[in-house]
C-alpha cells in the first residue's frame, strides 16, 4: 500500500483557505493512516510556495509517491480530490463514507 505525502498551501486570510482548513479533518478521514498532510501558509513560508510553484490557494499537492500532482480545492469533496490526485479513498466500495463536517 502506498504512503502519500501531501502539502496544503493556504493563505490564512482567505475565505476559501479557511474552508479548506475547516474541511481538513473530514478529508483526512478519507485518507486514513496512509499519508501525512502538511498545512503551509504562503505568507509564513513563501520560500516553500515559490519552490512548489504555488500560484493559487488553497492548493493540495501530492509530492510522494511520484509523479507530483496538484489540485486547487477547498477539500469540500474529499472523494473527488483523492480521485484527482490518484489516491483511492479508504471507503471506496464500502458503501460507508465519513460524515462531512
Amino acid at each position: 500500500m502506498a504512503y502519500y505525502t501531501l502539502q496544503l498551501f493556504v493563505s490564512k486570510d482567505s475565505t476559501t483557505s479557511s474552508r479548506a482548513i475547516a474541511n481538513l479533518p473530514a478529508f483526512a478521514a478519507y485518507l486514513g493512516d496512509r499519508g501525512d498532510i502538511a498545512v503551509i501558509d504562503i505568507f509564513e513560508r513563501p520560500e516553500l510556495a515559490r519552490h512548489s510553484q504555488v500560484i493559487a490557494t488553497p492548493v493540495l499537492i501530492r509530492t510522494d509517491p511520484p509523479p507530483t500532482s496538484r489540485i486547487v480545492t477547498d477539500l469540500s469533496e474529499p472523494e473527488d480530490v483523492l480521485n484527482w490526485l490518484g489516491i483511492e479513498s479508504i471507503n471506496a466500495g464500502s458503501g460507508h463514507n465519513p460524515p462531512k463536517l
